[in-house]
């Protein structure tokens, strides 16, 4: 997250906090932002940019738990390894220690909720069903959801949203545009990533600014109109990248 963040040109992704899909998912408990985006869209910036503004906007007992998946958790292992650590950790976000839970249920919240845990992800959520629902609101945000393998998204994000109607979470993800995952969020809103016109032009004004040696080539009183060619041609032949 903090070098998505890096990365991000300052004033960037403001059309998308503004958007009426993201206003209503924020105020909408138990609602899900699905963001697809082609490649360059700039998918895991955007998600930096939501993490920053739920912390912003959030109450101290509001949570905020962050996954991105790597093209490396393909291997099997790795994969269902990675799905039980999502629940797991959903787990922890609800526990708050003084629930009144079935022995068994401790057992199990107290053994199994390790960095690499061994439950499987419908015992997690037997446990996360267990804890009552939060008073507090509870942000899970999935970056890349395409690198996860098709058994893990098939087994993970149901499980999710099983527990989304029960606990009210809310949850935001990003995937690449037309890679087999829209249909786990049929039913979510949806708000697809592009880079906005405006912010591809202030990032261009600002690099030209910034070249000392292309910022003479470009400004002047026989050529003033160049910039304004040079930044709006790539505009438009960046195509929402």
């Amino acid at each position: 997250h903090s070098g998505n963040e890096k990365t991000r040109f300052p004033g960037s992704g403001e059309w998308f906090l503004a958007s009426p899909e993201y206003g209503d998912w924020v105020s909408h408990p138990g609602t899900t932002l699905f963001a697809p985006g082609i490649p360059g869209s700039g998918k895991s910036v955007m998600t930096s940019v939501v993490i920053n503004n739920l912390r912003s906007r959030l109450g101290p007992d509001d949570r905020v738990a962050w996954f991105h998946f790597n093209p490396a958790w393909r291997e099997p292992n790795e994969d269902m390894a990675a799905a039980s650590a999502v629940i797991a950790t959903l787990a922890l976000l609800l526990y708050d220690g003084t629930a009144s839970l079935p022995e068994d249920i401790v057992l199990l919240l107290e053994e199994k909720l390790e960095p690499r845990p061994k439950a499987t992800t419908a015992d997690l959520s037997q446990i996360c069903r267990a804890l009552r629902a939060p008073a507090s609101r509870v942000f899970l945000i999935f970056d890349d959801v395409d690198n996860a393998s098709e058994d893990v998204r098939a087994k993970l994000f149901p499980q999710l949203q099983g527990l989304q109607r029960v606990l009210g979470l809310n949850i935001f993800a990003t995937a690449l545009l037309g890679a087999g995952v829209n249909e786990l969020f049929s039913r979510s809103i949806s708000l697809e990533l592009r880079a906005s016109t405006d912010d591809l032009s202030e990032y261009l004004h600002h690099s030209i600014n910034s070249n000392p040696s292309l910022r003479r080539l470009v400004d002047g009183s026989k050529i003033d109109k160049l910039r304004e060619r040079m930044v709006q041609r790539t505009v438009n032949i960046s195509d929402g990248m």
